[in-house]
């Protein structure tokens, strides 16, 4: 399983990250979860790319979520994008 840290808040504002366990190779969707240790899902997208974007505005200010992971999932697809998410 590969883990890149996508994006990452200054610590003026959290130090939030957001990272992606997803492997470089997967095709499918991808859950973006909480990091707090309640393992929450927040949406589940169709692509690790549509994932990244979400886990990438959920880690913000605006999106409140603090660090976020985004996995490779076998559950539906809750929303097609960033947009229909916000």
């Amino acid at each position: 399983m590969d883990q890149t840290i996508i994006a990452e808040n200054p610590t003026e504002i959290g130090g939030d990250t957001a990272t992606s366990m997803v492997r470089s190779t997967y095709q499918g969707a991808c859950a973006v979860i909480e990091a707090s240790g309640s393992g929450r899902v927040i949406a589940v997208l169709p692509s690790g790319a549509e994932a990244n974007r979400v886990a990438r505005y959920a880690i913000t200010p605006a999106g409140g979520y603090g660090s976020v992971l985004v996995e490779e999932t076998d559950q539906a697809v809750t929303h097609p994008n960033l947009e229909s998410w916000v």
